[in-house]
């Protein structure tokens, strides 16, 4: 008798008890066990696949899905600063290989970017409740532009190619 009144107890409590938001983020299918490489290497420019990845990260305990947008915001932001390093580099090494200076179509190619086709790739929730997002913007589009854009000449076109290329060197790509 006192057996049934203990399980009975005990199956109530469990009845009676439910999981808070943080227990629902815990077990979240983007959790792994262990963080993947992108978390600690951070926002880079990748030359083998010509594209840039920008990781952010928030913690807000209860709020998944803010969490996850705001670490998505961020990365977006992170991977505003390596396009804006990656055209800095890549304007500087097409003015150092222009002797006549530099063509005002492609300073104004330079100057008026926006980034567009900004892929979500993956999320990562550390045990600590940290939510890590990770984005791509794939940047072979803008270098067709070297290829196909008829408002530059054949060796304009060559050279920031070039420059694009010494670019992802100068910048330390992986």
């Amino acid at each position: 008798m006192k057996t049934a009144r203990i399980l009975s107890l005990t199956l109530l409590v469990s009845a009676c008890s439910s999981s808070t938001p943080d227990d629902d983020w815990s077990t979240s299918p983007v959790q792994k066990p262990m963080a993947p490489d992108w978390v600690s290497q951070g926002s880079v420019l990748d030359a083998k696949r010509r594209a840039a990845f920008g990781v952010g990260s928030i913690r807000i305990p209860g709020q998944k899905a803010l969490a996850v947008k705001s670490a998505s915001n961020r990365a977006r932001a992170a991977l505003k600063q390596v396009i804006d390093q990656y055209l800095a580099a890549t304007r500087t090494n097409y003015a150092a290989a222009t002797p006549a200076g530099v063509d005002p179509k492609v300073e104004e190619m330079f100057a008026w970017h926006s980034i567009n086709g900004v892929e979500d790739l993956d999320t990562y929730t550390d045990s600590g409740g940290t939510v890590y997002a990770l984005v791509k913007l794939d940047l072979r589009p803008f270098e067709s532009r070297f290829d196909t854009d008829e408002s530059f000449d054949a060796a304009t076109r060559t050279r920031l190619k070039e420059a694009s290329s010494k670019a992802f060197t100068d910048l330390g790509a992986k």
